[in-house]
C-alpha cells in the first residue's frame, strides 16, 4: 500500500510547501498530495487558500523537480472563493500544459471539482475524483467507473464505512486511496480493507509501523 505525505508533510512541516514535500520523500513516502492554486500571473503554486495580495507560496514546478516518486495535484476551485471559475477550468488547463511539457512526470490529477479532472484526463492524463466526508466508496465509484477516472480519493471515514466496495473498485481497474489519515490505527483497518493508498499527515508515523 502506498503512503503519501498530506500537503507535503502536512504533521511537521508547513502546508503545501516544499521543504515539507522534500522531507516527506526523504522520510520514504511513496508520493505526496499538494494543493495547487494559480497566480494572477498564470503561475502554478502550491496554497489550500485562495492566494491574497503579497503572498508568495512555492511553485509546482519546483515540486516537480524536487519529486522522488508521485505527485498528487489537487486543483483547488471552489465555490465562493474568488479563484473559481468553472468551467473554464483555467487551473487545469494550466497544469495540462505543464505536464504536457514534462512526459515522464509521475503525476495525478486530482479535484472535487469534477470539471478540472474531466480537462485532465480529456489531455491524457491520470485522474482521481476526490470526494469529502460522509461520500461513502460506493458513491464515489458510481461517478469515477462511469466517467473514466483511474483513482477515486475518498475520506477515510467513507472507506471503512463501505469496506466492501473496495474489492469492486479493484474489480473494475480503480484504485482507492484514502485521505485524511493521522492515526495508525486508521492506517491498519484501511490495510486491512485493501485500500491502493493513503493520504496522511505524517507519513514516517505509517511507514514505522510497517517496519
Amino acid at each position: 500500500m502506498k503512503v503519501y505525505g498530506h500537503r507535503g508533510y502536512a504533521a511537521r512541516h508547513p502546508h503545501n510547501s516544499l521543504a515539507g514535500v522534500v522531507a516527506a520523500f526523504d522520510a520514504g513516502a511513496d508520493g505526496v498530495e499538494v494543493d495547487v492554486r494559480r497566480t494572477a500571473a498564470g503561475d502554478l503554486v502550491l496554497s489550500n487558500a485562495p492566494l491574497g495580495a503579497g503572498a508568495a507560496p512555492d511553485r509546482l514546478v519546483d515540486v516537480l523537480d524536487a519529486a522522488r516518486g508521485r505527485v498528487v495535484c489537487e486543483v483547488k476551485n471552489v465555490p465562493g472563493e474568488p479563484d473559481f471559475d468553472a468551467p473554464a477550468e483555467a487551473t487545469a488547463h494550466l497544469l495540462v500544459a505543464l505536464l504536457r511539457d514534462r512526459p515522464g512526470a509521475d503525476v495525478t490529477v486530482s479535484s472535487f471539482d469534477w470539471y478540472a479532472i474531466d480537462v485532465a484526463r480529456a489531455a491524457g492524463l491520470r485522474t482521481a475524483f476526490l470526494t469529502p466526508p460522509p461520500v461513502t466508496l460506493g458513491a464515489a465509484l458510481a461517478y469515477v467507473t462511469g466517467a473514466g477516472h483511474a483513482e477515486c480519493h475518498v475520506h477515510w471515514s467513507g472507506v471503512l464505512d463501505d469496506a466492501g466496495s473496495v474489492a469492486l473498485a479493484r474489480d473494475a481497474g480503480v484504485e482507492v486511496v484514502a485521505w485524511g489519515v493521522t492515526e495508525v490505527e486508521t492506517y491498519a483497518a484501511l490495510r486491512d480493507a485493501g485500500v491502493s493508498g493513503v493520504i496522511a499527515d505524517d507519513p514516517a508515523a505509517l511507514l514505522d509501523d510497517d517496519r
